[in-house]
């Protein structure tokens, strides 16, 4: 632990160990003469480094690509939004100003007062936005605050979409096995993660990837098992 002192637990340095090994990055080995020395050997594998990093290159600028495309839709969107509002507004005003005879009345009962009622209580109270927050600053090292707003309106606008918090929580597991230590760990934030058409892509891939495990029934955070001490490179 302390040739790593940027990694805060055992569990994710053991992690990162075994992403390293099955990407074939790092190759494992026991070279002890004695056979009850159990030390592994550890060593790197240059060749495929230097394609990995070739390759890692390439999907950077396509990812970068892909995240100005999505704040692009999503200012798009908005826009869309506030012109409908304002249009529907416009619609109700000419028509409370045009004379007519006839009288609406909404039809009261127990059931939609019960309904008025409901939809006057806040609607923020049934979000979990606390608990994907600090999941996200466990995983990722950060100190998001669950209050903004900024990040909150990426939450609330994926929970409205009947998204559940194990799938916050697998889209997180997901991008943050995949991106803490390289160039694209800035980007492990709610307005990336969770922004439109980012979020449903990554937690399709997320449940790809649990599926060819065997763990689609399994939060993603659950894949990484406690290694052996063996196994450990110290």
């Amino acid at each position: 632990m302390k040739q790593f002192p940027w990694i805060k637990s055992r569990t994710t340095l053991t992690k990162h160990f075994n992403r390293l090994k099955k990407l074939g990055l790092v190759v494992t080995s026991n070279y002890n003469k004695a056979g009850f020395d159990k030390t592994i050997w550890y060593s790197i594998d240059y060749r495929k480094l230097q394609l990995f990093s070739d390759e890692f290159e390439k999907s950077l600028s396509t990812a970068e690509n892909d995240c100005e495309q999505s704040i692009d839709q999503n200012l798009y969107n908005e826009c869309s939004e506030v012109e409908q509002r304002i249009d529907q507004k416009l619609n109700n005003g000419l028509t409370r100003n045009c004379t007519t005879n006839t009288r609406d009345y909404t039809e009261t009962s127990p059931e939609t007062t019960t309904e008025n009622n409901m939809s006057g209580t806040k609607p923020d109270e049934s979000i979990p936005f606390k608990e994907i927050i600090e999941y996200l600053n466990e995983k990722t090292d950060n100190s998001y605050k669950p209050s903004a707003e900024g990040h909150k309106k990426f939450i609330r606008a994926r929970w409205k979409e009947k998204n559940t918090l194990d799938d916050f929580k697998a889209v997180i597991d997901y991008k943050a096995s995949e991106w803490m230590g390289t160039k694209m760990e800035s980007y492990l934030r709610p307005k990336t993660l969770f922004a439109t058409g980012n979020f449903d892509n990554y937690l399709a891939a997320a449940k790809k990837e649990l599926k060819a495990n065997g763990q689609e029934n399994s939060l993603f955070a659950n894949q990484w098992h406690p290694q052996n001490d063996d196994d450990l490179p110290f």
